[in-house]
């Protein structure tokens, strides 16, 4: 009988661990921000979501920063629905323009009914628009908030990056990265 050799032994291991450890992550996954598959803003949900084809309100700041690009003085935006599920949601944002940037601030916050197990989902942005020409370039700086009813509250700061190209004030192509990286 010869003794079982000990480099297999770890190698079955770590094999064993490398099998465990993904299943150990996924038990510990944070909640899901439900808020960030609302519309962004009142003219996406008129569109069925489709909020990063919508350029030139403030609203677009949500999903697309570039989209913020064709806005010459001021936009306001809000809005207030109850969902079927009884939740309650409102957003508003606000942007202007400076010179070649346009600044932009939101925030959205979704209430949950009584008998879910989340309580609340909180969202804020900050975006910061670069024009030249008819070729935008956005960032945004994101806070994210999930609380549950009887448990932790998980936050996150993420980025979005957009660029977008203007055809006319009101047709533009654009492609935003949405929750890069988290803090």
């Amino acid at each position: 009988h010869r003794p079982y050799p000990v480099t297999k032994l770890r190698h079955r291991r770590a094999v064993l661990f490398a099998l465990v450890l993904p299943l150990a992550l996924q038990a510990q996954t944070r909640p899901t921000p439900v808020i960030l598959g609302f519309p962004s803003s009142v003219q996406a949900a008129g569109l069925a979501g489709a909020g990063v084809a919508l350029p030139g309100y403030a609203g677009a700041l949500f999903v697309n920063p570039a989209g913020l690009a064709p806005i010459r003085v001021l936009s306001l935006e809000a809005g207030f629905a109850r969902t079927s599920d009884r939740s309650t949601y409102a957003m508003a944002a606000a942007a202007g323009r400076i010179g070649r940037f346009n600044l932009g601030f939101g925030g959205r916050y979704l209430l949950f009914p009584e008998s879910s197990a989340t309580f609340d989902n909180l969202s804020w942005v900050g975006t910061v628009v670069y024009r030249y020409g008819g070729i935008a370039f956005g960032s945004s700086g994101k806070y994210v908030s999930v609380e549950q009813r009887n448990g932790p509250i998980a936050r996150a700061l993420t980025t979005d990056l957009a660029v977008q190209v203007a055809f006319f004030d009101i047709a533009a192509l654009a492609i935003s990265a949405q929750n890069l990286g988290q803090f």
